[in-house]
């Protein structure tokens, strides 16, 4: 996929993380874009635009997170 075009897939809260938990426990979409998810943990946009999902799974695996 071309850089920024990935946008977010409601389909992908139904997922699990690594460690086993549904991503809709702490995944929304972003109010102010639609190439961005918004973790409920960490409070904070981070970007889905390169890989969608997989982007989700590495925040999920960031050290902010797991905190």
């Amino acid at each position: 996929m071309p850089h920024g075009s990935t946008k977010f897939q409601a389909s992908w809260l139904d997922q699990t993380d690594v460690d086993g938990h549904r991503i809709d426990d702490w995944c929304t979409s972003c109010k102010t874009s639609k190439h961005k998810a918004f973790c409920t943990l960490c409070i904070k946009d981070f970007a889905i635009d390169n890989s969608g999902l997989t982007q989700i799974q590495q925040h999920a695996k960031s050290e902010k997170h797991r905190k």
